[in-house]
């Protein structure tokens, strides 16, 4: 599970930069807010879900038990909100 967070967590950081590196073309991209963008979006995302494990660890069993069910429940409504 470590190594998982590790990865998406470099490959997250470093793809603004390969984008920029790998298309071979002048396009505008503007690093900085996709930058930004990824952490809000990824980065953040992971480290309260550590920094939660670490420090809450009865609050995260608990809802590892609940959250699938409400995240079904959310997809279904996004789907439903997205197709109307």
């Amino acid at each position: 599970m470590r190594l998982l967070v590790a990865i998406t967590s470099c490959t997250t950081f470093l793809s603004p930069f390969l984008t920029k590196i790998l298309i071979s073309k002048s396009i505008d991209i503007n690093l900085l807010n996709m930058f930004l963008s990824i952490v809000w979006v990824v980065i953040l995302p992971i480290i309260l879900g550590v920094l939660f494990h670490k420090f809450l660890p009865k609050f995260t069993n608990l809802i590892q038990e609940i959250l699938p069910i409400i995240s079904a429940f959310v997809i279904t409504f996004m789907v439903i909100v997205a197709v109307n």
